[in-house]
């Protein structure tokens, strides 16, 4: 008889990444209880403020293309483990990824 497991070895990132995502869920958790529809990731505008097709940005973060786009429809939120690649992948601080990119209006 064969051994079925399946293993998959998962690494979390680094502490000094994940702070910002942990001072930005607390943040994201209170606006939440306070006003539901307040809190929004600019993830099409920075896509496109960078001219990247969905696909080009999925494959930048890792993602499968249907996870990308139901995150930059605003259907789903990304997973806190992503958002420091979503930022590295358009250039800017997970921070930023809450507000439209330089330019663009809100």
């Amino acid at each position: 008889m064969t051994d079925t497991r399946i293993t998959t070895l998962f690494e979390m990132p680094k502490a000094e990444v994940m702070n910002p995502v942990r001072r930005i869920a607390g943040w994201i958790a209170k606006a939440q209880r306070q006003t539901p529809a307040c809190v929004y990731l600019h993830v099409k505008e920075w896509q496109r403020y960078r001219g990247l097709s969905n696909a080009e940005a999925a494959e930048r973060i890792g993602v499968s293309p249907i996870s990308y786009r139901n995150w930059s429809d605003n259907r789903h939120w990304p997973n806190s483990v992503h958002l420091p690649q979503m930022a590295e992948a358009f250039g800017c601080t997970i921070e930023e990824l809450f507000f439209p990119p330089p330019g663009m209006k809100q």
